[in-house]
């Protein structure tokens, strides 16, 4: 279960642990983090887009897996 971060702080940098990081059926790679500040699509409101280390933050969405941060490159565990 990730965290929501942004719940109880503004900060703009956090520290997070990748626990997954994989590749959609649409081709599109998802990143669960244990921790994230990007808040989740959702109420017709678009999500925060930004940067995990360096990829780029697309579009951060709530699916069974939990929060999920669609990315433009692949990261590494941990």
């Amino acid at each position: 279960m990730t965290t929501l971060e942004y719940l109880k702080t503004d900060a703009m940098k956090s520290e997070a642990t990748v626990l997954e990081c994989v590749t959609l059926e649409d081709g599109s790679i998802g990143v669960i983090l244990d921790r994230t500040l990007f808040h989740v699509q959702g109420g017709g409101q678009p999500s925060d887009v930004g940067y995990i280390g360096e990829a780029r933050v697309l579009k951060v969405v709530r699916s069974e897996a939990g929060v999920v941060h669609l990315v433009d490159r692949t990261i590494d565990l941990g």
